[in-house]
């Protein structure tokens, strides 16, 4: 079981690979990964997997099978590549789930055949899954591409390291209390050298609660009526700038 402190690392990982999913024209919402919150891996053995963490495999998930057998998910060990791996399962579930299975009824339809029947058109399930595989991640590899390759999780003998990047992260984005409301404040530097800058706040189930477009270098924002269970991302030109969990807020200050 992976600790509480790598769960909260995790997170904003999912959050993240929702919100490259979202650059996906039509893909299918039932296969994103909203709902995952700390319970999600905790009750994990419920149904008999577990997360787990090694530092020669990274993290994995480990799926015991009726019969004794195991077998093991490799996530990877930093957050690009688990990013890749979250981002690529859905997309396969998308791709052979939903879409080809829907492309596949609609071509039956038109040519008077049974899906059910096994005849040689039904290798073309295949051939449209692969193909919505493809092109899905030919538009998720350049987000992906630019993710910061930190280490999951952090290193003990990094922690000088992560709290430079830490001390970093709040020139972009801070949290500050004024007359009993919660106020990010947002600090981008340089910012007519970006095509676009926004603001987007998630609850942590990943659904989306507002989205603010950034003109310029220094704003405030009210974020006291989303309550505090959410994340805030600062998306510069499609690339995660910073973010922050209002929830444990107290790790930024």
């Amino acid at each position: 079981m992976i600790t509480e402190k790598q769960i909260q690392w995790l997170l904003p990982v999912y959050q993240e690979a929702n919100a490259i999913l979202d650059r996906i024209p039509n893909f299918d919402s039932t296969c994103r990964t909203h709902g995952i919150d700390a319970n999600y891996f905790k009750d994990r053995m419920l149904v008999r997997c577990d997360f787990i963490y090694d530092e020669n495999k990274g993290l994995y998930e480990e799926m015991y099978g009726d019969h004794g057998e195991i077998h093991q998910d490799i996530y990877g060990k930093t957050k690009r590549e688990i990013l890749r791996h979250i981002v690529n399962a859905c997309i396969f579930d998308e791709a052979y789930d939903h879409y080809a299975y829907k492309k596949f009824n609609e071509e039956c339809f038109k040519r008077n055949i049974d899906p059910k029947a096994g005849t040689t058109f039904n290798s073309q399930y295949f051939v449209y899954a692969k193909e919505r595989e493809s092109y899905c991640q030919s538009i998720v590899n350049q987000y992906i591409d630019t993710i910061e390759d930190s280490v999951f999780p952090p290193d003990s003998t990094n922690s000088e390291n992560e709290r430079k990047k830490s001390l970093e992260k709040q020139q972009y984005l801070s949290v500050v209390s004024k007359n009993c409301k919660s106020i990010v404040k947002v600090y981008v530097p340089k910012i007519n050298k970006y095509s676009y800058c926004k603001l987007d706040i998630y609850k942590k189930n990943g659904v989306l609660l507002k989205t603010s477009a950034i003109n310029q270098m220094n704003s405030e924002y009210d974020i006291s009526s989303f309550g505090k269970k959410i994340y805030v991302f600062l998306n510069v030109d499609d690339t995660i700038l910073a973010s922050l969990d209002i929830e444990n807020i107290e790790k930024y200050y």
